[in-house]
């Protein structure tokens, strides 16, 4: 019963998070904060679960601070995984964190051919790969293209959740 309610919130969250990203292109850190209170108050009742909690919300943290500061991931969904992460634990948010990226990497792909700059998208993510090995530093990544590609990423992150829950089978614990 605890494992349905659990699934249930994490899916009703996760899908209320992609509609305000799809809407605004924010995630709210509201949603954010009541998910929080919600996952601790889900995760304090066994001090280990806790534990596995605390790992799941710090390695979001820790594999997105880099390309964070490049700008290549935003705040707001660095957030989204790790509260996805102190819910769910370790396991299921680095499943999570590979689902979304292959989705959105396709969906990315998909975008650029139909707006016809694969081929300048390529050219400018190996100009900024090459410059940051010559120049021998980390420079924050800006698109020759603005925003018009941008896609709200809390909708691919929505739909690993789900194919999590629904596919590979859901949560643990």
């Amino acid at each position: 019963m605890k494992i349905w309610i659990g699934t249930s919130i994490l899916v009703g969250f996760t899908m209320l998070t992609a509609f305000t990203d799809i809407k605004d292109r924010k995630v709210l850190n509201k949603h954010l904060l009541i998910m929080i209170f919600i996952g601790l108050a889900f995760k304090t009742m066994s001090p280990h679960i806790f534990q596995l909690s605390l790992v799941g919300l710090a390695f979001p943290f820790l594999v997105h601070y880099i390309p964070f500061k490049l700008r290549l991931v935003s705040a707001g969904d660095v957030k989204l995984f790790m509260v996805i992460g102190l819910f769910t634990g370790l396991e299921f948010i680095i499943t999570c964190m590979v689902i979304s990226y292959i989705v959105g990497g396709l969906v990315a792909l998909c975008m650029m051919i139909k707006t016809k700059s694969l081929l300048s998208r390529l050219k400018s993510i190996y100009f900024y790969i090459g410059n940051m090995f010559l120049g021998q530093k980390l420079q924050t990544y800006k698109a020759s293209h603005g925003k018009a590609l941008a896609m709200p990423f809390a909708l691919m992150i929505h739909l690993a959740v789900l194919v999590q829950v629904f596919c590979l089978g859901g949560l643990n614990g």
